[in-house]
């Protein structure tokens, strides 16, 4: 349904991901794209998955157009003030039991907009709670605040 909504806009959708299936199979941490290429990224709970996040977000801030706009979303545990990541957590079973999920490689904390800010974004923080309940984000198996929302400017 939302692919057809682009269509009569006549917006131009992409996507990637580093399985097969996706319009592109790119690393995050070094995309293969010319910089300032899109006026609108969204990323929804990806970060955690990639080993170099900092530089993911370098990359995210590269290839957005001046004036564009990335939404991201990631796991988060507002009780955290920095983010958590251990590398001694080399098994499944030891990540499952610190981030929640066996192949998550941190738990963002109330930090994480610096993050965006330091890549150079401006940063808005939505409130998803607050959103209309057909539009509100849906949390996902672990425990996270997952309703929180990052509108991130070029």
């Amino acid at each position: 349904m939302t692919g057809l909504v682009f269509k009569r806009l006549n917006i131009k959708v992409e996507n990637t991901d580093v399985y097969d299936g996706a319009n592109y199979k790119w690393d995050l941490q070094n995309i293969p794209c010319t910089e300032e290429q899109y006026d609108v990224i969204i990323s929804n709970h990806v970060l955690e998955h990639i080993k170099d996040y900092k530089k993911a977000i370098n990359e995210l801030f590269r290839i957005l157009k001046k004036g564009g706009v990335l939404l991201i979303t990631v796991p988060l545990l507002y009780r955290y003030q920095e983010t958590f990541e251990d590398f001694c957590a080399e098994s499944a079973v030891k990540r499952k039991l610190y981030y929640g999920q066996s192949d998550h490689l941190r738990i963002f904390g109330k930090n994480f907009p610096e993050y965006l800010k330091s890549a150079g974004f401006e940063v808005e923080v939505l409130d998803g709670r607050k959103m209309p309940r057909n539009i509100r984000p849906v949390t996902g198996p672990a425990a996270y605040d997952d309703k929180i929302i990052y509108l991130a400017k070029k």
